[in-house]
């Protein structure tokens, strides 16, 4: 038994899925999803969007560093994706799971920074940028070096 609902702007009766979610008795918007689709503004709303952090602009600075200040191990993934994605170093394959497992690296890395109290890198096995071969960065090119011998490294393997 399918359960239907009416579209408060066009009056038919569809079914529950055809509703965005919302705060309504049955958790849904009270329009269909195809007429909040035909009333939105996509340029009113970026402007509004933009007004709103512009005069907000400090305190998103402030909660922004905050977050990085707690999550740095996240913060360090997300830069690491960054910095490999600029690269073209990130395939388009890697799933959602395999960007979690890299995310755990880094927080095993911080990890072990307190236990010892020793400065620990994330490092590529083949480099990024090498000069014969480039790596990718993927959870098997991925290893946890100490600060030192990471960066006696250098960019080889």
């Amino acid at each position: 038994m399918e359960f239907l609902k009416s579209c408060s702007k066009c009056c038919l009766e569809k079914s529950f899925d055809s509703f965005h979610k919302g705060n309504s008795l049955h958790g849904l918007k009270s329009q269909c999803i195809i007429c909040c689709k035909r009333h939105y503004d996509p340029e009113k709303a970026r402007n509004s969007r933009r007004a709103h952090q512009a005069r907000n602009r400090e305190a998103y600075r402030k909660l922004v560093r905050e977050y990085d200040m707690t999550h740095k191990a996240e913060k360090c993934a997300r830069e690491a994706f960054r910095r490999a994605q600029k690269l073209n170093a990130t395939p388009p394959w890697l799933t959602k799971e395999h960007k979690d497992q890299i995310k755990a690296i880094y927080i095993e890395r911080d990890r072990l920074r307190k236990l010892d109290g020793i400065m620990y890198h994330v490092d590529h096995i083949m480099p990024l940028l090498g000069r014969e071969v480039c790596g990718l960065h993927v959870l098997w090119n991925l290893q946890i070096l100490t600060e030192h011998c990471n960066l006696s490294k250098g960019n080889r393997v």
